[in-house]
């Protein structure tokens, strides 16, 4: 940062200097400018500022303040479009050479903070004007760094996962991350990790709770910082339900909290946010849904939870003693039984005698319920037989009932199966 040569003023015109590198203020910050000067006309008249001023680990910070309100009033954000930013108004050349990227009033303070100080470890006091106007003598350890014990967490964490906490401190210095639970004041160790050659350090804790965390090395101590645990938010359904029977949802979630529970029928492509369910002091939640299609959950609590879905099944049922049509065949010829015209029977069927008159096959109604206008596949089967046969295909109506008809004498065994994957319980029925 090249200085620019200027004329020394006395104690009380420096009200009227703004710092070589920053724009003209107007009358209205006069006064504050005064408040400055007040402040530093006894550091110009010693020529230096007393070492046991300095922050603690951190030689001449009272010198560096000073300059800081002189070049930018400690605005670590200047930039008034001259070619210098920052609190210290680097140039950029100047900001590139001890080892700055970016823009310095970009930087964060505590970078400024420690290129500053690189500069001063170069050259002194020369690069800038402020101090030569401030009468700021040159001490060694004022170019010193301690690098302040900072540290970083996100501020939330899923119950049961890892907090990733960062920071930095003194190059190989021992850092101990400690944890204080809500309603405690102890604090518990979590973690232990070294600063790597540039200061930075990594420690990956597991909380059980929400947390306020530090880092303590050697005597110092960071600020605190607070992680708050979100509690995992699951979902319970059945597989599958009766058509129009109730079913219960339920699930765990944040205690004392509630959870929004959203759902869609099965040929829908919106989601509804349909209720909010409580979550009681144990963590628990339930909610009581009719199922009158299939339907796709979702719930939401601290986080979001799982998707599930409840399919309804098929019922099936059969009447043997309802009334039934029968009629008088024709003997067949020996060696035949009956045709393959009659769904659901098999072929090995009780031969006739020749001109021996039989009775047809009884028909049995099978119904049952299913999702509503939805196609179903009654399947039979034979006693004897491990052939499964298509009886029939249908659609379920708008309230979800269907039925068929079954022909054919002797012990069947039965069941439906719907175009969602589902099916019903098999069941016997023996046609008379």
């Amino acid at each position: 940062m090249p200085s620019h040569a200027a004329v020394r003023p006395g104690p009380f015109d420096l009200y009227r200097y703004q710092g070589r590198h920053r724009r003209p203020t107007d009358t209205a910050n006069t006064a504050r400018n005064i408040a400055i000067t007040a402040g530093t006309v006894a550091v110009i008249m010693s020529g230096d500022v007393s070492p046991a001023t300095a922050a603690p680990g951190m030689p001449g910070e009272e010198a560096w303040n000073q300059l800081r309100v002189c070049e930018s009033g400690n605005d670590y954000t200047a930039n008034s479009g001259n070619g210098y930013y920052g609190a210290y108004q680097f140039d950029l050349q100047t900001w590139r050479g001890v080892g700055g990227r970016g823009y310095p009033n970009q930087a964060a303070p505590v970078e400024q903070d420690r290129l500053a100080r690189a500069l001063y470890r170069e050259r002194g006091w020369s690069p800038w004007t402020c101090a030569r106007i401030l009468g700021l003598t040159e001490n060694p350890v004022y170019g010193y760094w301690a690098p302040p014990l900072t540290i970083r967490s996100s501020t939330s964490f899923v119950q049961g996962h890892q907090v990733t906490v960062t920071g930095s401190a003194q190059a190989g210095a021992l850092v101990k991350v400690y944890g204080i639970y809500r309603g405690q004041t102890t604090p518990r160790l979590l973690g232990t990790v070294r600063t790597g050659p540039r200061g930075g350090w990594t420690a990956h804790v597991y909380p059980t709770s929400t947390v306020t965390l530090q880092a303590v090395a050697g005597a110092n101590h960071s600020a605190s910082v607070r992680a708050s645990m979100l509690y995992r938010t699951t979902l319970r359904v059945p597989p599958s339900t009766r058509y129009n029977a109730n079913y219960t949802l339920s699930g765990k979630g944040h205690p004392g909290g509630s959870v929004t529970v959203y759902t869609k029928p099965y040929n829908w492509s919106t989601w509804l946010a349909v209720r909010r369910a409580p979550v009681n002091g144990a963590g628990n939640w339930s909610m009581v849904w009719r199922g009158s299609t299939d339907f796709v959950f979702a719930v939401r609590g601290d986080v979001a939870g799982p998707t599930r879905a409840v399919r309804v099944r098929p019922t099936a049922t059969a009447d043997s003693t309802a009334d039934s049509k029968t009629a008088v065949l024709t003997a067949r010829q020996p060696g035949t039984g009956l045709g393959s015209g009659h769904p659901g029977l098999g072929s090995a069927q009780p031969r006739l005698g020749s001109g021996q008159p039989s009775r047809a096959p009884s028909t049995v109604p099978i119904t049952g319920t299913a999702r509503p206008n939805t196609r179903l596949t009654v399947y039979v089967r034979e006693t004897g037989s491990t052939a499964w046969r298509a009886l029939r295909t249908i659609t379920s109506d708008a309230h979800g009932n269907w039925s068929t008809l079954l022909s054919g004498t002797g012990q069947y065994a039965f069941y439906a199966k719907s175009a969602n994957g589902q099916a019903s319980v098999v069941k016997q029925v023996s046609v008379p």
